[in-house]
């Protein structure tokens, strides 16, 4: 019996975390700007936000909305100059 993996489902979450380390002196964490590997980290809220089920099979791309409709502007925007405030 072989196993098939026909199907790709993917989780969409936004999550809270804190990350604490603790630094020799305060110039040192001063100008630390990312947490490294010694931070430990609480995962403080976590919210889902949405599920996709895709079918491996599908020879559609990720993007597959049509090439005309690749830019950013919207129908309320037209007519509107890109400058121009909203």
């Amino acid at each position: 019996m072989s196993i098939r993996n026909d199907f790709e489902k993917c989780w969409f979450y936004e999550a809270n975390v804190q990350f604490k380390e603790n630094f020799e002196d305060v110039q040192a964490a001063h100008q630390q700007n990312v947490p490294s590997d010694k931070a430990k980290v609480t995962v403080l809220e976590t919210k889902f936000n949405f599920s996709r089920i895709k079918n491996k099979e599908d020879k559609k791309s990720d993007d597959s909305r049509s090439k005309k409709n690749l830019g950013t502007e919207t129908a309320s925007r037209k007519g509107i100059p890109k400058n121009a405030k909203v």
